[in-house]
């Protein structure tokens, strides 16, 4: 795990539920996924192959553009989104997910 995913998972760590439970358990998986080009797919989306679960197409741009390390705690985390505006398109992106705007190739604004 990257340094700045072991910083967000001890993060994460200290979150409780309203019955102050621990909201992130200590057991975590990794999972390698493997992404091919496909320019046929639109830009920031991703589709998974009907023969191995653990490959994705995506178009070049979008490879290029998300991170390659990403840290997903379930459903439920939006309190989690590090919403930006693209400096060339000014599309709303989530930079948790994104280095910089996979439709324009931009950079996110602080």
């Amino acid at each position: 795990m990257s340094d700045e995913l072991n910083n967000i998972y001890q993060k994460l760590r200290t979150l409780q539920n309203a019955a102050t439970k621990p909201l992130v358990s200590e057991k975590h998986q990794e999972k390698q996924i493997r992404l091919i080009s496909d320019e046929s797919i639109s830009p920031s989306k991703f589709k998974q192959s009907q023969i191995d679960q653990s490959i994705y197409y995506a178009n070049s741009i979008t490879i290029s553009a998300v991170k390659k390390d990403l840290f997903l705690i379930g459903e439920g985390f939006e309190d989690l989104e590090d919403i930006r505006e693209c400096s060339d398109c000014a599309r709303k992106i989530d930079a948790q997910f994104w280095k910089f705007c996979p439709f324009c190739e931009g950079s996110l604004r602080s």
